[in-house]
């Protein structure tokens, strides 16, 4: 994956599985995403495809890089969300703008802004930044 850029749908499937621990059955991803089964099916196989994810019986798990990828989206988003809310913009509604651009924000200019407000490893809402089973981060 390395090199390649990432969508916020790649991102949301990534860190659905990293919510869940990083496993996960194809019924459980499409709740999660609000996708159809064909729809889910195809965007696994393509991270898949990129080393991301691996199938392991009924269940699809991040691999070491996805779980790696998820944790630091998360990371992004928290930062991101902090920076929305210092500016002034209520925590839900600077959590799913951030959603939208945490992505867009080069990695220099972040760590900037994280240095900045004093580090935080907490997002707005209380959740670690750090731990994908507790993020606020939307998944859709």
């Amino acid at each position: 994956m390395r090199g390649k850029a990432l969508s916020v749908r790649d991102a949301d499937y990534l860190t659905a599985l990293a919510k869940n621990g990083g496993r996960a059955r194809l019924k459980d991803v499409c709740e999660a995403l609000g996708v159809a089964k064909p729809t889910a099916c195809l965007m696994l196989k393509k991270l898949a495809s990129d080393g991301l994810v691996r199938k392991d019986g009924r269940h699809y798990v991040l691999t070491e890089e996805g779980m790696a990828l998820a944790t630091h989206i998360l990371w992004r988003h928290g930062v991101t969300e902090w920076m929305l809310v210092k500016a002034g913009l209520p925590k839900e509604e600077a959590c799913a703008i951030a959603r939208r651009i945490e992505l867009l924000i080069p990695e220099d200019a972040l760590r900037k802004v994280w240095e900045y407000m004093g580090r935080p490893s907490v997002c707005p809402c209380g959740k670690d930044i750090t731990n994908p089973a507790s993020s606020c981060r939307p998944l859709r």
